[in-house]
């Protein structure tokens, strides 16, 4: 895949699968990247591709990716600093409770 000009949206970029797709894509020459993790280490995920690109190329958004307005304040923050997204990523390890049913007696 191409990924020179494209701007995209990674979720878990702070770690994990997330992480490693975004070093490839910043190496591959993504033109911007929206990283986005519930956890702090996000930030310096961005700053570190950054230092390597020598480019601002990620941007890092802390959040909930289950939440569907930081999910959308993220695409339409990234759309407006660079262009519309592309391509998206969803790496985050997203699990839910599930509700057990009562013991039987």
């Amino acid at each position: 895949m191409e990924f020179v000009g494209k701007v995209a949206v990674i979720t878990g970029a702070a770690s994990g699968i997330g992480r490693a797709v975004a070093v490839e894509m910043a190496r591959r020459n993504v033109r911007a990247m929206a990283l986005a993790d519930m956890g702090e280490t996000v930030d310096g995920v961005a700053a570190d591709i950054n230092r390597d690109a020598g480019r601002k190329v990620a941007w890092s958004y802390r959040g909930d990716v289950t939440d569907e307005a930081f999910r959308a304040s993220v695409f339409d923050d990234i759309s407006r600093e660079v262009d519309n997204v592309t391509i998206c990523v969803p790496a985050a390890g997203i699990s839910r409770a599930v509700d057990t049913p009562p013991a039987r007696t």
